[in-house]
C-alpha cells in the first residue's frame, strides 16, 4: 500500500481501521472540526486492503492555533516564563518557518498513531520512515508529532527517535482515576487534604437544574450550548475550534459525549461542558461558565465525578492547562510529549539546544508542582526516552540523526 494515500479515499481507509486511541482521533473528529479535506494519512503495512497504522498529517496555515503549530508549541508565549533566555525565545518565533507539518489531532491535542489491533513487527519504523519521506517531498522545515504519552503511545515515540527525531517534554495533562464509591467520598477527602477547598462551594447551589445527558440531541436547557461554547472560546483564542465541530459533539450522532450544564429551573442553561466518551474514559473538553465562580468547578469535577461514579467510567482525562486547580482536586499528572525535525540545518543549530533547555525546565516544573499538591505520592517519572538523551548527546556534541538534518 502506498505510504501517502489520495484524500479521496481517507474516508474508506481510516474506516479500515476500526478502533482509534481516543474520540480526538477518529474521523468524525476529523470530519466536523473541518479538516477532512486538509489532512493526509500516511500509512505502513497492510492488513488485508486495509493499513496496519497510519498517522494523519497536515500542514499548518497561520494564523494557527497556540497548539497546533510547532513555533507556539516549541517557543510560544507561554513558555517564556521558562526559558533561560526569554529574548531567544522571541527571536526562533520570529525566525522563517516555512512549511510545518503535524500529526496533531485539530483542537484535540492526541498525535499519536492509529493502528490495528495485531500489527506485523516493525509497522511503527516503517511509519515513522514514510511520515518523515512524506515530510521531506512536501518541503517541509519542520515536522513535529506532539501531544504523545508513553503509555499509549511508546512505540511511535520510539519509533520517531529511531528515525531521528529529537524527543521533548512539551508539557504535562492531569487524569483523575475514579476511586470513590460516592461523590460525597471523594468531596470529603478533597476537603481532609485542602481545607481552602470548601465541601459545599465543591458541589454547587442544590436549588440549580444540574443536568447530564448522553442521549443524542441536546438535553433540557442545551438547545444553545454550543453556541455558548463557541463564544467562550473565541473571548481567549480568535483561531478556536469551529461552530460545526462544537454542534457535532452537542448532536451526539457522531461521537459519543456527556453534555453537563446548569441553570435556573425551566431556564437555557448558563454553563455547560462537553466531554467525549472512550472505553472507561470521560474527556472533559469544552466547557463555559457564565458564573465561574459558583458554576466552574462543580461542574467541572464534582458532576463529572459523580457521572463516572454512577456510569462506572474509571479514569477524567482533564487535559492540559490550570495544572494547580486540578491537582487540588485530586489529578495526577503525565508527560506530554513531542518528537521533532528540523529539516532545516540553520533552524536546527539554534532551535534544537532551546527546545532541549525548555524540556527540561518542564519536566523539573512539573514534577516540583506534582510534589507540593501531592507530597504523598510518587512525581510523575522522566520519561523513558529521555532518560540519559541530553546527557548523551551534551557530551558528543550531537543535535540528533542525519534524518533530521537532511545531510
Amino acid at each position: 500500500m502506498s505510504a501517502t494515500l489520495a484524500r479521496a479515499t481517507v474516508d474508506a481507509t481510516w474506516r479500515g481501521l476500526t478502533s482509534w486511541p481516543t474520540p480526538f482521533q477518529s474521523p468524525a473528529w476529523y470530519q466536523a472540526a473541518g479538516f477532512a479535506s486538509s489532512v493526509i494519512p500516511v500509512s505502513a503495512g497492510d492488513q488485508g486492503g486495509s493499513p496496519a497504522a497510519l498517522v494523519p498529517v497536515w500542514e499548518v496555515r497561520e494564523p494557527a492555533h497556540y497548539y497546533h503549530a510547532p513555533r507556539s508549541v516549541l517557543f510560544g508565549e507561554r513558555e517564556e516564563r521558562l526559558a533561560s533566555d526569554g529574548a531567544g525565545l522571541r527571536s526562533l518565533r520570529a525566525a522563517d518557518w516555512g512549511a510545518s507539518l503535524v500529526t496533531v489531532s485539530p483542537f484535540g491535542y492526541r498525535g499519536g498513531a492509529i493502528a490495528a489491533v495485531e500489527q506485523p513487527p516493525g509497522v511503527f519504523r516503517e511509519l515513522a520512515l514514510a511520515l518523515v519521506g512524506h515530510a521531506r517531498r512536501r518541503g517541509a522545515r519542520v515536522l513535529l508529532s506532539h501531544f504523545l504519552f508513553e503509555d499509549e503511545d511508546g512505540r511511535w515515540i520510539r519509533a520517531l527517535v529511531e528515525v531521528g527525531g529529537i524527543p521533548l517534554v512539551l508539557g504535562a495533562q492531569a487524569v483523575l482515576p475514579v476511586s470513590w464509591s460516592s461523590v460525597d467520598e471523594y468531596l470529603s477527602r478533597l476537603h481532609q487534604g485542602h481545607r481552602s477547598l470548601r465541601e459545599r462551594q465543591e458541589r454547587g447551589d442544590p436549588g440549580l437544574a444540574w443536568t447530564a445527558h448522553d442521549h443524542p440531541g441536546p438535553g433540557p436547557g442545551q438547545g444553545g450550548l454550543a453556541s455558548l461554547l463557541r463564544e467562550r472560546l473565541l473571548r481567549h483564542d480568535q483561531a478556536a475550534a469551529p461552530l460545526s465541530l462544537l454542534e457535532a459533539i452537542v448532536e451526539g450522532a457522531s461521537m459519543p459525549r456527556v453534555l453537563f450544564s446548569v441553570g435556573e429551573l425551566g431556564a437555557p442553561a448558563r454553563s455547560g461542558l462537553a466531554a467525549l466518551v472512550q472505553g472507561t474514559t470521560l474527556y472533559p473538553k469544552f466547557v463555559a461558565a457564565a458564573r465561574a465562580d459558583h458554576d466552574y468547578f462543580p461542574l467541572v469535577f464534582a458532576r463529572v465525578v459523580e457521572y463516572a461514579i454512577a456510569k462506572g467510567y474509571r479514569m477524567v482525562d482533564y487535559g492540559g492547562g490550570s495544572h494547580q486547580a486540578k491537582l487540588a482536586r485530586g489529578c495526577g499528572l503525565r508527560f506530554a510529549l513531542g518528537v521533532v525535525f528540523f529539516f532545516d540545518s540553520r533552524l536546527l543549530a539554534v532551535a534544537a539546544p532551546a527546545a532541549r533547555q525548555l524540556s527540561r525546565a518542564k519536566v523539573e516544573d512539573f514534577r516540583a508542582l506534582a510534589r507540593r499538591w501531592h507530597p504523598q505520592e510518587v512525581a510523575p517519572a522522566m520519561p523513558a526516552v529521555l532518560q540519559g538523551l541530553d546527557r548523551t548527546e551534551e557530551s558528543t556534541g550531537s543535535t540528533r540523526s542525519t534524518a533530521a538534518t537532511g545531510t
